[in-house]
């Protein structure tokens, strides 16, 4: 019975070596040449091949030179003397056409290039983030598959004593399964983890717009969590509530509409131009009233962005903490297991202890660090003052 467990146990031992070398390999595998990539370099690359940002930029571009040329020309227009604007706009309806281009135009085009403007910079930020996530979870991912690799290498070792111990007497067959288990437990988290180095290094070139298998080459650098731009709830507040594009773009709105009941109004109040005054009486209502929700809607986002940034950064501590402490056992069982004062499935339960502190410690970097850029992102861009005075 123990030859034919011992047999079974060898021929277990073989397939899944062969099965794992399968795998490591497809993880290194070349897929033409290298490409080698520093995170600044991958942000740089993802920001360029980004269509729709591209798309955002090139329309801030129309949208400046618009409201740059509604500028002008109210400009021009109001430095005209009365004989020079009648001269220049003879009929009613040209004259109604100049004060519309001198009173209201750059108002539209104002706020049209406004909120290009925000739109730009929060695509940007977006995109940014998501590519530096990209770039930290694959290198995240490598380095588990690392540690999964040593962990299976570990507990192969240690089945294959066993093995030997079993045939001659000296360890159970019940040790022998035990250590089994153990060992396939191993193999199971290599093969998972492998598969996530390949999920993540296909994400990662999908942003590039590179072939999902091409073979890169990180450069290795560590999170490093940025200041954070607060220190007072209440003292960010009466900022946000001044500044913030939430309000400014609801305010450019409400001066737009009401100068357009201006221009409105200074031809006659019949027919479809008195409905037009009537829509646009409902639609200034409206806009007041989303600038007062504004104002409720930025101290709700700054809180909830600022717990949410705080509770990740206590994940991020507790999981520090819990690193130091399987870093702890883990060096005093590497001490009991030389002294035979611990089997070797308590030192690699410690290993493994260890090995998944370190993951979660990785996780929970990178939680905390998207916590914080989220929220330096929200501050900065409520805080931002787009400029409005271009020549």
């Amino acid at each position: 019975m123990n030859y034919k467990r011992r047999d079974n146990a060898m021929k277990k031992s073989i397939l899944t070596l062969a099965v794992c070398g399968l795998f490591v390999m497809a993880t290194s595998v070349v897929y033409g040449e290298t490409l080698e990539l520093t995170k600044d370099a991958y942000i740089e690359e993802v920001i360029v091949n980004n269509f729709e940002l591209t798309q955002l930029e090139e329309d801030l571009v129309d949208e400046t030179k618009e409201y740059k040329a509604a500028l002008r020309t109210a400009k021009s227009i109001d430095e005209l003397t009365w004989d020079e604007f009648n001269d220049n706009y003879e009929t009613k309806e040209s004259k109604t056409r100049a004060v519309k281009a001198k009173m209201y135009n750059s108002l539209k085009e104002g706020k049209e290039y406004y909120d290009k403007y925000i739109e730009v910079i929060q695509k940007r930020d977006a995109i940014t983030l998501a590519a530096e996530n990209n770039y930290y979870n694959y290198l995240n991912a490598i380095k588990d598959l690392e540690i999964k690799n040593e962990n299976l290498k570990l507990t192969k070792d240690k089945y294959d004593v066993k093995v030997t111990e079993e045939r001659i007497g000296q360890a159970s067959a019940l040790d022998l399964l035990a250590y089994e288990k153990t060992y396939n437990d191993a193999l199971g988290q290599q093969l998972k983890a492998s598969n996530l180095v390949d999920k993540r290094r296909n994400t990662f070139n999908l942003y590039i717009d590179r072939p999902i298998n091409t073979a890169i080459e990180l450069s290795q650098v560590d999170i490093v969590l940025p200041d954070f731009k607060i220190n007072s709830l209440d003292v960010a507040l009466p900022s946000l509530l001044e500044n913030s594009y939430l309000k400014k773009t609801q305010e450019l709105e409400l001066k737009r509409l009401e100068m357009d009941r201006t221009v409105k109004g200074r031809t006659s109040g019949f027919g479809d131009v008195k409905i037009e005054l009537e829509q646009n009486e409902i639609a200034v209502k409206e806009v007041k009233e989303q600038i007062e929700d504004a104002t409720l809607i930025i101290e709700y986002q700054l809180r909830t962005n600022y717990n949410n940034t705080l509770a990740a950064e206590n994940v991020f501590k507790s999981a520090e903490l819990q690193l130091e402490i399987a870093k702890t056992n883990l060096n005093v069982a590497k001490v009991k297991e030389k002294n035979d004062m611990i089997s070797s499935l308590d030192y690699i339960q410690a290993k493994q202890n260890y090995d998944s502190a370190v993951k979660t410690y990785l996780d929970a970097k990178l939680a905390a660090y998207t916590a914080y850029v989220s929220f330096n992102n929200f501050m900065n861009l409520n805080s931002l003052a787009v400029p409005m005075d271009l020549k």
